[in-house]
């Protein structure tokens, strides 16, 4: 009642929790990347990705990497326990002529890996937002908020999906030649290497995730968000006033 907003009942479906429409409906992501967006009815603001300024930043040292290209490897938060898949890219990429840096998350143990590649450093967390301004490519799990950094940054990504969400957003980024899927049957040392190769030494991956990152820069991020919020706010003062002084001469 005090934000003039109507009760609508509680939700019967678990759908009702993504097709909530709103009177201003912020998507931090490219209208590009928007499946049917031409089908959305309603007041739509795509703002890109939100990349907080100074995230991360000096919170590691960089100058051990050498000119050599760098690839990152994380699978994120939630489903990075997989150690034969990191003992894979070990294989895959020990003897290439590159940098590795590999996340593998808090909960496991870097010396359950066994023995480390010289090319390679691993760690249990880094500051990705610092790796992926360094990134040549991204072996990740295919999360929408590691897609959106890395190709704000202009960084081609190579996805091993976890959850069917993941699939979908590797196949919808496929679309604009930024992504290449890794799955399952090809989650080998040469399958690996075969990817990674192939999106670093074909220059139309990064040209191509540069063009992207490009449209999620100028869309404004959560400083375009939070302006259009202000915005809405400002709109709906005078039609609040207008209904708390009509309850009041009632």
């Amino acid at each position: 009642e005090k934000i003039g907003v109507e009760f609508r009942g509680i939700f019967y479906h678990v759908f009702d929790f993504f097709a909530c429409l709103g009177d201003l409906n912020i998507v931090f992501n490219t209208r590009e990347y928007q499946p049917f967006v031409n089908q959305l009815v309603g007041d739509f603001r795509f703002v890109g990705a939100s990349i907080p300024d100074g995230r991360d930043a000096g919170s590691m040292k960089f100058d051990f990497f050498n000119k050599k290209k760098l690839v990152y490897v994380s699978l994120g938060t939630l489903h990075n326990q997989d150690l034969g898949f990191y003992r894979a890219v070990m294989d895959a990429l020990a003897d290439e002529d590159l940098n590795v840096m590999m996340s593998i998350g808090r909960n496991n143990s870097v010396a359950d890996l066994g023995p480390i590649p010289d090319n390679f450093t691993v760690e249990n967390f880094v500051p990705q937002l610092e790796v992926l301004k360094r990134a040549d490519a991204f072996i990740t799990h295919g999360g929408m908020n590691s897609l959106n950094e890395a190709l704000y940054f202009g960084v081609p990504v190579i996805v091993v999906p976890q959850q069917v969400e993941q699939a979908f957003n590797t196949r919808r980024l496929g679309r604009f030649g930024v992504s290449q899927s890794l799955g399952r049957k090809a989650l080998t040392p040469e399958g690996i290497r075969r990817q990674v190769m192939q999106v670093l030494n074909d220059a139309a991956f990064k040209n191509s995730a540069i063009a992207y990152g490009r449209s999620l820069r100028q869309a404004g991020g959560y400083k375009a968000a939070a302006s259009a919020i202000i915005d809405f706010a400002r709109q709906r003062q005078p039609q609040q006033a207008s209904a708390a002084q009509a309850r009041r001469r009632a």
